[in-house]
């Protein structure tokens, strides 16, 4: 619907502009304002998918930037260290909510990219989950790991389409 998608759009650009020279965004802001009320950058995978499906949608290629930004952003200060925090409302405590947005923010990006350091990034965070002692994270962490497992399948099929090359 025309509507809802300029409504997205609005909302997205608003957000973009709040996005920090490190890629990341605010956890949360001051109601009606653009003042941080809470600085962390922990929830920053959050938008993630959403500006990819908006680069897809409307081609403007700044939503994509935004969204590998981002997602880099949550790689090298949370996930390359083996650790999601915030999403729980605390940015200091580790959470297995925090590890599906960033794993849902890594898929968003490589179906954006094909880049398939997103996959393995992808499967960094599923490991991650795999290890939480919930028994919700390890089903929904098996049941993305299978996605990354059909995705990175299919990475190889269209790799060896490329070259010619059939494994």
């Amino acid at each position: 619907h025309p509507e809802w998608l300029k409504w997205i759009v609005s909302d997205a650009d608003w957000i973009m502009a709040q996005q920090r020279e490190n890629g990341s965004f605010p956890q949360s802001w001051q109601t009606g304002t653009t003042t941080p009320k809470e600085p962390s950058g922990a929830m920053t995978g959050a938008p993630v998918p959403i500006l990819v499906k908006l680069n897809q949608e409307t081609g403007q290629k700044k939503y994509l930037d935004a969204a590998i930004k981002a997602a880099d952003y949550v790689w090298t200060t949370y996930g390359s260290k083996g650790v999601y925090c915030g999403a729980t409302g605390n940015a200091a405590v580790a959470d297995k909510e925090s590890g599906m947005l960033a794993l849902e923010a890594f898929l968003a990006v490589y179906d954006g990219t094909k880049d398939p350091k997103w996959l393995q990034r992808a499967e960094s965070a599923a490991n991650e989950l795999r290890a939480a002692q919930s028994g919700d994270a390890v089903t929904m962490a098996a049941s993305l790991g299978e996605r990354i497992a059909a995705l990175q399948s299919q990475l190889r099929a269209v790799e060896a389409m490329k070259t010619g090359k059939f494994v």
